[in-house]
């Protein structure tokens, strides 16, 4: 039989996973049961088994009860799982409210607010007091189109489209920023620079025969010579 506060890890006592249980032994009814230890350093945790629990109206059939709270920014009604109040990272609002309260800087995975996304564009995060922020979709905004309106001083309309001169994605200079009007435009320009780019390799590689037949005529002349002046 373990003894009241003993640690052993998950595996050891049969469960899944890595984390670290201790036996606790319920104050009410005796009975001792393997529990997570981070459960117990939160202050307000009693000890109690779920039996013990549900006797206290706080579970029904094995099954918690919610009850009925007000969030604490909108006030909007909503049910709580009474056990999870006294948690430490209980904030008491809905949903909603907590999504809002996790956006940009106060975001757990915030890491500056510019993030590269798998299209290979850059994005930047933009408060919600900036005279750019309607070009925003969920609080980002494309950094080239971001870089593109500060220069223009002015909102970019959607149907406007930001081009990289140099098809990197991520080089956001503004002299390798090049704004045109509307999709159409942008497939009519990248199709004319495909085709300039094609052009000045086909020219590269004509000059580099015309150089290479140069250089056999001048061998073919020196060798005429040399045969005319040993006949002479």
């Amino acid at each position: 039989m373990p003894i009241e506060g003993e640690i052993k890890q998950a595996t050891i006592i049969g469960y899944k996973g890595r984390s670290l249980h201790v036996w606790v032994i319920c104050p009410k009814c005796g009975n001792g049961r393997w529990v997570v230890r981070g459960y117990t350093k939160n202050p307000k945790y009693t000890g109690s088994c779920r039996p013990c629990c549900a006797r206290s109206k706080q579970y029904k059939d094995g099954h918690a009860i919610p009850i009925p709270v007000k969030c604490s920014v909108c006030g909007k009604p909503m049910k709580v799982i009474a056990g999870h109040i006294p948690s430490t990272g209980y904030k008491g609002m809905c949903p909603s409210c907590l999504g809002k309260s996790r956006i940009g800087n106060k975001s757990p995975r915030w890491k500056g607010g510019r993030s590269k996304y798998n299209d290979g564009y850059i994005y930047i995060w933009v408060v919600p007091d900036s005279p750019f922020y309607s070009m925003c979709h969920h609080g980002a905004i494309p950094e080239h189109r971001f870089i593109m309106a500060q220069y223009l001083n002015r909102c970019l309309a959607s149907w406007e489209i930001v081009h990289h001169i140099n098809e990197i994605k991520n080089d956001n200079r503004i002299e390798n920023l090049k704004l045109l009007p509307s999709d159409r435009e942008h497939i009519s320009y990248t199709r004319l620079e495909q085709e300039a780019r094609k052009q000045i390799k086909r020219i590269a590689t004509l000059e580099a025969r015309v150089t290479l037949l140069e250089a056999e005529n001048e061998i073919l002349r020196g060798g005429i010579c040399q045969l005319n002046q040993s006949q002479t």
